[in-house]
């Protein structure tokens, strides 16, 4: 089955012992599985990016990066967690290959995953986080024999400019294409859905 879907992979080192975080998202428990909290954290953070794209931060784009006209809030998918389990569990995360960005945090896996992906977005871009059209989004953990996580994400669009030939946001006024009802349909830059 062909996947539309893009891999996040984000090494971050284990800790143990934060507070968990208050949101929930409830999926079945696999190992690998983020917890409740985790999920809700990671969300969080990759909508954040997705709403600064969206409103055209300079901080992570350019001093005169425009606005989107549809940049969705995304959604928490178990079904792409399950896919993302099942990549972690497929593929050898410490050759290198199938990481795009590695950091090592000294903190725990709860307090640094709010902000993994803003510190991805700044390294790396947010291209592979922000493509407007994404609408879904699961995550999975994998325990490295060195006792950090690879954390992978998937979503169910990707954006590779080689194959589009687009740009993986459409600019415009801020929220002016958002379905059903334009900016009256938007919380706070991001268009839900």
């Amino acid at each position: 089955m062909l996947l539309r879907a893009i891999s996040l992979s984000v090494l971050v080192t284990l800790l143990l012992g934060a507070p968990a975080l208050k949101s929930t998202i409830n999926c079945p428990e696999n190992k690998g599985s983020l917890s409740s909290a985790q999920r809700a954290a990671v969300l969080d953070s990759i909508n954040d990016v997705r709403r600064k794209v969206a409103k055209g931060n300079p901080k992570l784009l350019h001093p005169e990066a425009p606005t989107a006209s549809k940049m969705n809030k995304l959604k928490y998918s178990c079904e792409y967690e399950k896919k993302a389990l099942k990549f972690t569990e497929s593929k050898n995360d410490n050759n290198g290959g199938w990481i795009r960005h590695t950091s090592q945090f000294r903190g725990n896996l709860d307090r640094e995953l709010p902000k993994m992906f803003e510190d991805y977005a700044m390294k790396v871009g947010v291209a592979s986080i922000a493509h407007d059209m994404a609408k879904l989004v699961g995550c999975a953990v994998k325990k490295n024999k060195n006792s950090t996580l690879t954390v992978h994400c998937n979503f169910d669009k990707g954006w590779n400019y080689r194959k589009t030939k687009q740009p993986f946001v459409k600019t415009g006024a801020l929220c002016s294409e958002c379905v059903p009802n334009g900016a009256r349909s938007c919380d706070d830059g991001l268009c839900k859905v």
